[in-house]
């Protein structure tokens, strides 16, 4: 069966997608739909997590039941909604705990992808439900294919951290080979578990494992749009230029300011190794610093510029958006595109 799903996660499924098993699931899935039936999340998302986090860059795990079944919360990333969506009690209770263990705001985004691009499986062990029917779909074959998921990463991978929340997830823990990987379990963030699954530290406990494994730890703030997939629009921007250069403003947002210094260390993980990037710290008078220094390739946020393939739009573009310089790149980031000016 061709299934539509991110490239490594088709090779590392490919006996999966062969089985009875499967075959059946879609078929029933695609009775649902002609009787009428309302499916979430969409069939476009229903592989997102595979999609964000390829198998060779899984770092840690977090393992839901089911998806969101109310209308335009499920994405196909467990705990995750989709940005305007008020958060769910249980994602709540997870950013209490975040920031409990850091000290720091967490920004109120409900949408994970930042934590997914960077090698945050977020996967449920049913990957779809029918509409206003919380875990109608958990007799239909998702447990089968999402264990051979934990399966696979348990025997193919080392090092990977576990997070099982609640008894449903610890179910899972016989699928993975501790001696190989790591395990933390702590009871499940809803407000049904009567506040036990605060303290568990899982968030700061994971950041410790990795930098032990010589990994990047995980930037569970998110905030900054490198870890929110643009890491990729700057490499596509080094593929058109030399040399670009970073500039590092201050966050600012209706929950306070985001440290100009957590960030630049943030974004100096994130493009280390990639040749020919620079950093600098501005206060948001991004076209004077720039003057000053000489500097004539900046990345900075304004919305809808994205598109790199044409050289001499994008020059001509921004010189008319900034004038005095020879081009920006410019990524779009929300949380670039309106920085203070007064912020320092």
């Amino acid at each position: 069966m061709d299934v539509k799903i991110e490239q490594s996660w088709k090779q590392a499924l490919q006996g999966e997608f062969e089985k009875p098993y499967f075959a059946a699931l879609v078929r029933f899935l695609h009775q649902e739909k002609d009787s009428g039936k309302k499916i979430y999340p969409p069939g476009s998302l229903i592989f997102k997590a595979f999609e964000l986090t390829p198998v060779d860059q899984v770092k840690v795990v977090i393992l839901g039941q089911d998806p969101y079944h109310e209308y335009g919360q499920a994405m196909g990333l467990s705990f995750s909604v989709p940005d305007n969506v008020p958060a769910p009690p249980s994602l709540k209770n997870i950013f209490k705990e975040i920031e409990d263990e850091f000290g720091f705001r967490m920004s109120g985004r409900p949408n994970l992808e930042g934590w997914a691009h960077q090698g945050v499986l977020l996967l449920n062990a049913i990957l779809t439900v029918r509409s206003g029917e919380a875990a109608s779909h958990s007799g239909i074959g998702w447990q089968q294919f999402t264990d051979a998921v934990i399966s696979y990463l348990s025997t193919n991978r080392q090092g990977i951290i576990f997070l099982l929340w609640g008894n449903y997830a610890r179910s899972k823990k016989a699928l993975i080979d501790s001696s190989k990987h790591y395990v933390l379990e702590a009871a499940h963030p809803s407000p049904l578990a009567r506040g036990a699954f605060f303290g568990c530290g899982h968030f700061k406990k994971a950041n410790e494992i990795l930098i032990s494994e010589g990994k990047t730890p995980i930037n569970w703030q998110l905030y900054d749009p490198f870890t929110s997939g643009h890491l990729d629009i700057l490499k596509r921007a080094l593929t058109i230029f030399d040399e670009v250069v970073v500039a590092v403003g201050v966050n600012q947002d209706k929950r306070g300011f985001y440290a100009m210094e957590q960030r630049e260390d943030i974004i100096r993980q994130a493009v280390k190794g990639l040749d020919g990037v620079s950093i600098i710290s501005y206060d948001g008078l991004t076209v004077d610093v720039c003057r000053q220094l000489g500097i004539k390739h900046v990345v900075r946020g304004v919305r809808n510029m994205t598109d790199f393939d044409n050289e001499q739009a994008v020059a001509d573009a921004n010189r008319h958006l900034f004038p005095g310089l020879e081009t920006i790149i410019i990524p779009t980031a929300q949380e670039y595109a309106h920085i203070s000016s007064s912020a320092v």
